[in-house]
């Protein structure tokens, strides 16, 4: 084809455009050594791709080694490249929007033949015929190289042609971000593309149980990079993460949220456990205590405990979390200081009470419904009296936070086992070398060294009984467990 045929066939309108671009390219190059190269970057991709708004640079891991950089845009992509010329390395930005049309190129950097394969930098029907490709070029097809530069000219549209391409199939795209409902709040991961391919998958930001979740938050990510799609199997025990990490990822490449399938609940059994994620139950054992002994006058104390168990369980059983609180109500004719009365229905003439708790009856409360009211009002649990309830070690709350950090992980199994193993038959108190209750030698004795330790450690913190006159401990998580449900955190 004749320069004159060209010259018919290039519509003005394009003419205009690529001159502007190659005015601002060489007004760029001339003073780069007097400006900042930053800046002047910045400058020439806002000629090559105008209306593209503020562009950043994002990673490529890709494995075509043409492309060295990739700056994204509003309205498209802008490429640096590096590719080699007749006689060395040619460098040039390619500017692409985001359908993979090609709106603008410069070379920034070639060492060329002048007159030969300089021409490639500045000659205007060589532009021409790179703008509004898709990667469909090939020289002497339906692009002509630049007169006396064809191996030149042909290393510049192979490296259009990638642009374009790279665009195209998402690749310039790097690191996609995409958020989808997880277990307990938005999960939200960044896939790394690598042209059609997943490269990578990272788990940025959740907000689900470890204990439960995290063999999905480890597994998931690695399984679609392996199938190189979303469509994989979820972890067993961990579905809500599972899906949300799934659905994210698809909301990364797609840009859409998929709707999660819904799913049926599960009856709260130990065999349905594994259909769910999480299973929330409340337990509560109540015990009644004669005593400690009675009054002087020879009226009997009794008291009433009631043990409270929150239990959060994974779909194997195991503890993820558990808050044990307790009340412990007494006749009032009980000496300790803080303890919670009851003196009796109303009718029923009042119980001996002990005001200054010296362990001497100072009167009988008032048979009245005010007394009534006023004593069941005033009850509080053993961590509402906080300091005021002090043991052996610390307080009641430190000794039972001390035991709920063990529990956690466990099975309700595995906690009466522990139980059996490590704590008196006399008493339901951990074991220690001094323990003399009946038996109590001969089972610490039978503990190998490591056992020992652990139960020194345990008795550092915490000694009360899980199972005693004071309290049912051990039957409040039980119940917990038998009582639970699956955690439905759906809203609406």
């Amino acid at each position: 084809m004749t320069e004159g045929m060209k010259k018919l066939l290039i519509p003005v309108a394009v003419i205009l455009v690529c001159a502007i671009i190659l005015t601002a390219a060489s007004a760029g190059l001339a003073g780069t050594a007097a400006s900042n190269a930053e800046t002047e970057l910045n400058e020439m991709i806002s000629y090559l791709l105008p209306g593209g708004g503020e562009f950043e640079e994002i990673e490529y891991n890709g494995a075509d080694s043409k492309i060295t950089n990739v700056y994204k845009g509003e309205g498209g992509y802008v490429l640096a490249m590096t590719t080699n010329g007749y006689v060395d390395e040619i460098k040039l930005l390619v500017a692409v929007d985001n359908d993979g049309v090609v709106k603008g190129y410069t070379v920034r950097d070639i060492h060329d033949t002048y007159g030969l394969g300089l021409g490639v930098q500045d000659d205007l029907y060589f532009l021409v015929g790179l703008m509004n490709s898709k990667g469909d070029l090939a020289v002497n097809s339906n692009i002509d190289a630049v007169t006396g530069a064809t191996i030149s000219s042909s290393a510049v549209v192979a490296c259009v042609n990638a642009a374009s391409k790279f665009v195209q199939e998402a690749g310039a795209a790097g690191v996609l971000t995409g958020t989808a409902d997880g277990f307990m709040g938005p999960i939200t991961v960044s896939v790394t593309m690598d042209g059609d391919k997943i490269a990578a998958v990272e788990v940025v930001s959740n907000s689900e149980t470890p204990e439960i979740a995290g063999a999905a938050l480890e597994q998931i990510p690695a399984a679609i990079v392996a199938a190189n799609s979303a469509d994989v199997d979820i972890v067993s025990g961990a579905t809500y993460t599972s899906n949300g990490i799934i659905n994210a990822v698809k909301n990364a490449i797609s840009g859409t949220s998929p709707e999660p399938e819904p799913e049926a609940t599960p009856e709260p059994t130990q065999a349905a456990q594994t259909a769910a994620e999480a299973y929330q139950g409340f337990g509560l054992s109540n015990t009644v205590r004669m005593g400690p002994g009675s009054d002087d006058t020879g009226t009997p104390v009794y008291s009433i405990n009631q043990v409270f168990a929150n239990t959060l369980f994974d779909s194997e059983g195991r503890i993820v979390a558990i808050y044990v609180d307790q009340l412990e109500y007494a006749t009032p004719n009980y000496d300790g200081a803080e303890m919670p009365h009851f003196s009796g229905w109303p009718g029923q003439g009042g119980y001996n009470n002990d005001s200054n708790h010296d362990a001497v009856v100072d009167g009988t409360t008032p048979d009245t419904e005010e007394q009534f009211t006023e004593e069941v009002a005033g009850w509080v649990t053993k961590r509402d009296r906080g300091e005021t309830y002090v043991m052996g070690t610390g307080t009641w709350s430190e000794q039972m936070d001390a035991f709920q950090k063990l529990f956690v992980g466990k099975t309700v199994d595995e906690v009466e086992e522990w139980f059996a193993k490590y704590c008196s038959d006399a008493n339901g108190r951990p074991l220690k070398e001094s323990s003399s209750g009946e038996g109590d030698a001969e089972k610490y004795a039978a503990l190998t060294d490591e056992e020992k330790a652990m139960l020194a450690d345990i008795t550092s913190s915490a000694t009360m009984s899980l199972n005693d006159s004071h309290g049912d401990i051990l039957s409040a998580i039980r119940a917990s467990f038998d009582n639970m449900v699956p955690v439905d955190l759906t809203l609406g």
